[in-house]
């Protein structure tokens, strides 16, 4: 078996494991307190890896003509929708439910994946709107229960088509880029938590509670890098132009 896929199997598997431990409550049994209360409460970042890897390097890599993108998008987003419907609205275990953030924001990422690159100007509007409706919502509850779902069309957009192109339209990985942005993420995620205030008096205890929400979706974006930018960079080969 060649190294590519032993990693392929290593990095889906490893995602899979951690996604099942967590939903059925088991990390504590395989993991250590601290470290276990940690990876407990990264299931939606680790869903939204999951889906978008296997998005990018199974599905978008398939020749398709434009009617029939349009209709894996629709399909895409419509069964989405309906997931993170049916965890919001229907009797679910909390562990289930807290997911339906996660499913609103691939139901609109995997169509988003889709588009053709380089990316037309409209395309970014959706992390502009990710950044932009939080801002003007401010502490509104709505926004402040969908930050994960804003995290993720935020960081997601930003690491494949601004810090990593190649992962979508196989131009070469600029590891000086990719591993800066990656260290700027974790510089971010050790702050945040260093300075959170979960009773927020001010604008600065505002703006690291909610980092403190989306850090889920930077860690999702920092194992997205070490994939499809370290790990197989030979990957970006199969992407359409």
């Amino acid at each position: 078996m060649s190294r590519g896929r032993l990693l392929t199997i290593a990095y889906f598997g490893a995602l899979a494991v951690l996604l099942a431990l967590i939903l059925t409550g088991t990390v504590p049994t395989v993991l250590p307190g601290r470290l276990a209360g940690q990876v407990s409460h990264n299931s939606e970042g680790l869903l939204v890896v999951l889906a978008v890897s296997l998005w990018i390097q199974f599905v978008r890599v398939r020749p398709m003509t434009r009617p029939q993108v349009l209709l894996v998008a629709l399909l895409a987003a419509a069964a989405w929708g309906v997931v993170g419907l049916v965890l919001l609205l229907g009797p679910a275990p909390a562990q289930l439910v807290t997911l339906n953030e996660s499913a609103f924001a691939l139901a609109l990422l995997l169509p988003y994946l889709l588009l053709r690159r380089p990316l037309p100007l409209w395309g970014w509007l959706l992390p502009v709107a990710a950044v932009a409706i939080p801002l003007i919502g401010g502490a509104n509850p709505v926004t402040t229960d969908l930050a994960e779902a804003f995290g993720a069309l935020f960081f997601i957009p930003l690491s494949v088509d601004a810090v990593d192109r190649g992962i979508l339209d196989s131009s070469p990985v600029s590891l000086l880029r990719v591993l800066s942005w990656m260290t700027v993420l974790v510089l971010v995620v050790v702050a945040v938590h260093a300075f959170v205030d979960f009773t927020p008096v001010g604008l600065f205890e505002e703006v690291t509670r909610y980092l403190s929400r989306v850090t889920e979706m930077i860690i999702a974006s920092l194992m997205l890098h070490t994939y499809f930018s370290l790990l197989r960079p030979e990957l970006r080969s199969e992407q359409p132009r």
